[in-house]
């Protein structure tokens, strides 16, 4: 996945709710309880800030449970450009929509088409056709 580099003004926002989750808690907060503050998704907010981790901006404390943000550099905030992310978020945006859409119309196709009666019907069948054999087995007795 290509590197997000938030924007100016998306990253002072992301530090600003790192500081006000890390002040209400007395700990760092997670990316989930900053996305929270900001109204953001938990993904997008995680994309960005692994994005302001690689400049240096803040650190990512990973455990095998949890992820936890604090700061780093903040003054490094002011080297980011205004408008940096949205052409590449629009980018993964699109190709995940693509990707979507595709995976929808295979589903649609399959139904409409019914290949996915047709495939519980032979799946039925070769059961029934299972039992039977195994039904003729067990009136055989063994002498």
């Amino acid at each position: 996945m290509p590197q997000v580099v938030p924007s100016r003004e998306r990253a002072h926002l992301l530090l600003a709710a790192i500081r006000v989750a890390a002040h209400r808690q007395g700990r760092p907060p997670t990316p989930a309880q900053a996305a929270e503050l900001l109204d953001w998704t938990v993904e997008e907010t995680l994309a960005l800030l692994r994005g302001l981790g690689d400049g240096g901006i803040v650190q990512l404390h990973e455990t095998p449970f949890e992820v936890r943000v604090e700061i780093r550099d903040h003054l490094r905030v002011e080297e980011l450009p205004a408008e940096a992310e949205k052409a590449e978020l629009q980018g993964e945006v699109d190709d995940f929509k693509r990707r979507s859409q595709k995976r929808r119309e295979e589903i649609d196709r399959m139904f409409t088409s019914g290949e996915s009666d047709q495939k519980r019907k032979q799946a039925v069948d070769d059961l029934a056709e299972e039992f039977e054999k195994f039904r003729r087995k067990g009136r055989r007795r063994p002498e």
